[in-house]
């Protein structure tokens, strides 16, 4: 008979009537997990293996490490607290820094993290306010308002163009917008629209009037073409910066589950660079979780719908006897 769901590792959970322990390395030292069925629920219960592998993997410490955050006031949070607090707000699943009180309670697992204590949501509101810039690359698709278009009206007619790949070609160009501070690297790509395409729409535009003459000569059909600009700090080839930006359609799915489970929408402050900061910091925190899931999803990408009351919430409780943590 086939098993539906196959026994895992013998050992990892405990059979019927039976107590294990498990061991965890976090950054409050060696811990005991035991199963409980009787204990009451704790949010984040099995956060203690999440910390385990950032441990194990050296993750969170370096982060903490190069936090270039700096305090003077002896009653000021640590970096470890500020960072460890938005670390927990976002397994939470949580979407503004107001929401951070509702781990404030939570006596277990901060210790695990090496934290003092929770920072209240001022403090991690405020953490990030007077960071600098840190100069890193960007590639992203222009809009087309009119001096967009005009530049596109410019290189039309160059005859530099190249290969660009899956039927693009590109030109190499120099823009500056309102509001920049210079001007930028840009490339414009072109891609011939099918002559059946046009037609079809050509057709669809002659049923809304009628032509005054009855005998008319048309030239040949002249090509058309769908175009997109990009600009960029890269200075890769023109091949090159298509392929970077095609590439992000595959990432599509990733950046609505950031959006939409992640709370990339949300944290927001009048300051456009902290807002900056904290998408980084949740992009760093959900890559950390998506390693430590594909572990124990190898098949395939849970994504935190799923994969977060999977593997965090639980029964938890702490005790402490002879110097050991359960």
């Amino acid at each position: 008979m086939e098993t539906i769901h196959p026994a895992g590792e013998r050992g990892l959970m405990p059979s019927e009537g039976e107590k294990t322990s498990l061991f965890a390395d976090t950054y409050g030292g060696r811990i005991h997990v035991e199963w409980d069925e009787q204990a009451k629920v704790t949010p984040l219960g099995q956060l203690p293996f999440f910390i385990d592998f950032l441990k194990t993997g050296d993750l969170f410490e370096p982060w903490v490490k190069d936090c270039p955050l700096t305090y003077t006031s002896p009653n000021a949070p640590s970096k470890t607290d500020v960072l460890g607090t938005l670390l927990l707000s976002v397994l939470s699943g949580h979407t503004r820094y107001a929401h951070i009180n509702a781990i404030r309670f939570d006596s277990v697992n901060p210790e695990l993290l090496g934290m003092r204590k929770v920072a209240s949501e001022d403090s991690v509101r405020r953490a990030f306010q007077g960071v600098e810039e840190r100069g890193l690359t960007y590639l992203f698709k222009l809009k087309q308002p009119p001096n967009v278009k005009r530049l596109v009206e410019e290189v039309f007619t160059r005859a530099d163009w190249v290969p660009a790949g899956q039927g693009w070609e590109g030109v190499n160009a120099e823009l500056q917008l309102m509001g920049w501070t210079k001007s930028r690297r840009v490339v414009v790509l072109r891609r011939e629209i099918p002559p059946e395409t046009v037609r079809r729409k050509q057709e669809k535009k002659a049923k809304t009037y009628q032509p005054e003459l009855a005998f008319m000569e048309t030239a040949a059909p002249l090509k058309q073409y769908e175009y997109a600009v990009l600009a960029m700090s890269l200075e890769d080839e023109i091949m090159t910066i298509a392929q970077h930006y095609r590439d992000r359609s595959d990432a599509e799915n990733v950046f609505d589950e950031l959006k939409n489970q992640w709370g990339w929408s949300g944290y927001m402050t009048q300051d456009l660079k902290r807002c900056q900061i904290m998408a980084r910091a949740i992009a760093l925190i959900y890559n950390w979780w998506s390693l430590f899931a594909r572990l124990a999803i190898p098949e395939k990408h849970a994504e935190a719908v799923t994969s977060r009351p999977l593997l965090l919430t639980g029964v938890a409780k702490q005790i402490r006897h002879g110097g050991q943590s359960t």
